[in-house]
């Protein structure tokens, strides 16, 4: 069976989202309308969707991750972060849902939070920050505020 994962996000900004995340993925939409765009990864096997619809924009939802899994991609991709300003927290060696991983978070500009990390290998503990019963402890960045993207860079214009 072949079969990929779909994510629908709403968004307030359809020309600032279509900047980052064309930026975020190195690459364009599949598909653009007026009111939506459209990603269809191969790699992750995942279609990623964004309809506008600012009333609901809810980035307190919980969080995004990506998974990568070669050493060279994972930390081309934080160089190109780092480069952009978009790093919020890097963890690096952490023990994270009882694996050991190399991670950083960073926002879109509707504050939905992405979890990029390389899973290095399973481990029967968590470190102290993630051990708390709080449902909130595990994969979110520290006590951070969230920071917008777009309240750090200008406003991107649509690349299509």
């Amino acid at each position: 069976m072949n079969t990929s994962m779909h994510v629908s996000l709403y968004v307030s900004d359809i020309n600032r989202s279509i900047g980052f995340y064309t930026s975020f993925f190195g690459r364009i939409p599949d598909k653009i309308k007026k009111d939506y765009f459209k990603f269809d990864l191969e790699e992750p096997n995942l279609v990623l969707s964004f309809v506008v619809n600012p009333d609901k924009v809810r980035p307190d939802f919980g969080h995004l991750g990506l998974k990568i899994t070669e050493a060279n991609t994972f930390h081309a991709m934080l160089n190109d972060a780092r480069e952009k300003g978009w790093i919020q927290e890097e963890e690096m060696g952490v023990n994270c849902c009882y694996a050991l991983q190399d991670k950083y978070w960073l926002s879109d500009p509707d504050g939905y939070m992405w979890e990029v990390y390389q899973f290095l290998s399973d481990t029967d503990k968590n470190d102290e920050k993630y051990s708390s019963n709080e449902a909130s402890a595990c994969c979110n960045p520290s006590d951070k505020k969230r920071v917008r993207l777009s309240d750090l860079t200008p406003t991107q214009t649509s690349c299509c």
